[in-house]
């Protein structure tokens, strides 16, 4: 196998670095371990762990964060948040202000840090590459609503040339790995890179929010997850790149715990055909 690991999604969760989505309460009941209960990990000091928002409760792992001496987090507070200019300008401001080589974010409402991360160096090398996303099965509908994007009507080719990304990003990632047809796709809601990088990929994914929208995508895009994807398409040595055997993060949805597992969106698929077929990461 690409990872050794049982089929079983409730037998792993504690295995992987961060899980994203309802995982969080899954990890909970299934492991027995309530939030009075957990241990938070130990994550390397070579890292800063950051998450952002405009609502400390969001999830109440973050005051244990907060409070813990195992890893060095900061959370920053908001008033406000504009999605997601409001996300993207204060991590700029912390990885110009840290010494941490390395940035792991997560966002605040449904993210945990699951088992240990002493070896960032270790996870960026298994990919080859300077971040490392979580991946989420095939494109979701990008976007928020409390950005209407009224100005498409003066864009008619904005959602063609924005699937010249998506279809380039899905031949590269049938380049490394068996697919059978399927495709995974970046999911902005955890990563971990690079500090020296990020502050130039971050820089870029404001100047492109920034500006006018009406030239078309991804100018004035709002949305940091189609920026992302839209700069990994364009990353000349691989500097970008999404976990897809799900090595290390694991995106989760109410249904992820019932696929079998010849399902493509089993958490292990990819890792399983992939192995059979002695693909290597």
């Amino acid at each position: 196998m690409i990872i050794q690991r049982s089929n079983n999604i409730y037998e792993e969760l504690p295995k992987f670095k961060v899980i994203h989505g309802c995982g969080i309460n899954s990890f909970r009941t299934t492991t027995n371990k309530p939030i009075p209960d957990y241990v938070i990990p130990h994550v390397s000091s070579d890292i800063k762990v950051v998450t952002i928002s405009n609502y400390r409760h969001q999830n109440p792992f973050i005051e244990l964060y907060l409070n813990s001496n195992t890893m060095d987090f900061h959370f920053i507070e908001l008033q406000t948040f504009r999605c997601w200019i409001d996300k993207i300008e204060p991590l700029i401001t912390l990885a110009k202000s840290i010494t941490n080589k390395y940035i792991l974010y997560f966002d605040a409402s449904d993210a945990l840090i699951v088992s240990d991360i002493n070896n960032p160096k270790d996870i960026l090398d298994k990919y080859g590459c300077k971040v490392l996303f979580n991946a989420e099965d095939g494109y979701s509908q990008p976007g928020h609503p409390c950005d209407p994007k009224i100005w498409l009507t003066d864009c008619p080719d904005y959602y063609n040339t924005k699937h010249i990304i998506i279809d380039k990003n899905k031949l590269n990632l049938s380049k490394k790995m068996i697919t059978n047809g399927f495709t995974r796709s970046l999911n902005a809601g955890v990563f971990l890179g690079e500090r020296e990088f990020l502050i130039g990929a971050l820089q870029q994914i404001l100047d492109l929010m920034l500006d006018n929208p009406k030239k078309s995508y991804p100018y004035g895009e709002s949305c940091d997850q189609v920026l992302w994807q839209h700069i990994m398409a364009n990353c000349q040595n691989n500097e970008i790149e999404i976990d897809f055997y799900n090595l290390f993060f694991l995106w989760t949805h109410p249904r992820k715990f019932d696929f079998p597992v010849t399902h493509w969106e089993h958490f292990n698929y990819f890792n399983n055909i992939n192995s059979l077929a002695g693909k290597e990461c």
